[in-house]
């Protein structure tokens, strides 16, 4: 369906589904950096999230994630703050 669509964002949307579904980090940095320059920034932070989650499940963590995951957490809101700071502190 996102193939054939008219719409980067969808298209952004399935990369993220794809990146979340395959486990793929470094797909959802990416995907995180590209949700950023919409001013996407929930997503973002979703995205970022989701990829220091999975750095931390195999025991890696690098400079790069936990920037993006930073950016995330200051540009969201008061009420995602909190729910972004365990994943700041993994």
């Amino acid at each position: 369906m996102a193939g054939g669509a008219e719409s980067g964002l969808l298209g952004l949307m399935a990369d993220h589904v794809r990146a979340l579904a395959e486990t793929d980090s470094a797909r959802l940095e990416d995907v995180t950096g590209r949700f950023d320059e919409l001013g996407l920034w929930l997503n973002a932070a979703e995205s970022a999230a989701g990829a220091a989650r999975l750095r931390a499940e195999a025991g890696k963590r690098t400079a790069s994630a936990r920037s993006h995951l930073y950016n995330a957490f200051t540009k969201t809101g008061v009420e995602q703050r909190e729910a972004l700071a365990d994943a700041l502190d993994s």
